[in-house]
C-alpha cells in the first residue's frame, strides 16, 4: 500500500515525557528514607559524591530510570513475588529495599543489562549485582538469594538481538552472613566519616567502567584513572 504522508518529529511531546520522567525520579529520590542505604555501600565513593555534591539527573539517567523501573515492576508482577517496603537494619545502620521476596523469605534482586552476551562466570559483569544481593541476604538472614538479570540486548547463537531474563540462585553458608554484616557496618562507618570530614580518600574506587558516564568524574578525579584520560 502506497500512501502519501509527512513524518514530523514532535519535540514538544519528547520534552513533556522526559520532564514527567525526571519529576518521577525526583519524587522517588525526595521520598527516599533519610540515611545510608545498601546501594550506598555497593559503591561508597559514588555515594559520597552524590551526597556531598548533589546534581540534577541527566537525560541519560532519566531514560535508564524509566526502563529499569518499569521492568522491575513487571518482572515482580509476572512472577507473583511480594515487593516489601523499605526497612531499617539497626545493627548495620542502613536502609534496604528488596526488589522482591519469595514466600520463604528469599530476597530477589532484579537488574537490567545491555550486555550483548551471556556472562561466562560470576566475574563477567555480575560483580556489583552479586555484591548487592549478598548484602540483602545478610540483612534478611537468608543463606539463599535469587538474581534476575533481564538482558535487553542479548544476542542469540545467530547473532540476533533476543531480549531475555537469566536467573541465578546464590548460596552461602549461614555462618558467612554475620561476616558480611560486619563488613557492611565497617563500610558504613567509613562512608559516614568521609562525608563528615569531606574527605573520600579512604573509600574504595568504583568499578572502572562506572567512570565512563559518572556525573562526578571531574569532582572525583579517581587516582590512576583521571590522570590517564585528561
Amino acid at each position: 500500500m502506497s500512501v502519501d504522508f509527512r513524518l514530523v518529529r514532535e519535540e514538544r511531546w519528547e520534552g513533556r515525557l522526559l520532564t514527567a520522567a525526571a519529576a518521577s525520579l525526583a519524587e522517588q529520590q525526595r521520598t527516599r528514607p533519610e540515611g545510608l542505604h545498601v546501594t550506598d555501600l555497593v559503591s561508597p565513593l559514588r555515594a559520597y559524591w552524590r551526597i556531598t555534591v548533589p546534581k540534577e539527573p541527566s537525560s541519560r539517567e532519566v531514560g535508564l530510570y524509566v526502563i529499569g523501573h518499569q521492568l522491575h515492576e513487571m518482572v515482580a508482577r509476572l512472577a507473583g513475588w511480594t515487593v516489601p517496603e523499605p526497612a531499617w537494619h539497626e545493627e548495620v545502620g542502613v536502609w534496604y529495599s528488596l526488589d522482591a521476596r519469595l514466600e520463604d523469605g528469599t530476597p530477589v534482586e532484579i537488574k537490567t543489562s545491555r550486555a550483548l552476551w551471556q556472562p561466562r562466570d560470576a566475574s563477567d559483569g555480575l560483580g556489583l549485582y552479586l555484591r548487592q544481593l549478598l548484602m540483602y541476604m545478610a540483612l534478611t538472614e537468608q543463606p539463599r538469594g535469587l538474581l534476575v538479570v533481564w538482558y535487553i540486548m542479548l544476542r542469540d547463537t545467530d547473532g540476533k538481538t533476543t531480549p531475555r531474563p537469566l536467573v541465578w540462585s546464590v548460596h552461602v553458608e549461614p555462618s558467612t552472613l554475620p561476616l558480611i554484616r560486619q563488613a557492611m557496618r565497617e563500610m558504613a562507618d567509613h562512608l559516614r566519616r568521609a562525608i563528615e570530614d569531606r574527605d573520600p580518600s579512604d573509600l574504595p574506587l568504583c568499578e572502572d567502567w562506572m567512570c565512563e558516564t559518572c556525573p562526578w568524574w571531574h569532582d572525583c578525579q579517581p587516582p590512576g584513572r583521571y590522570e590517564a584520560l585528561i
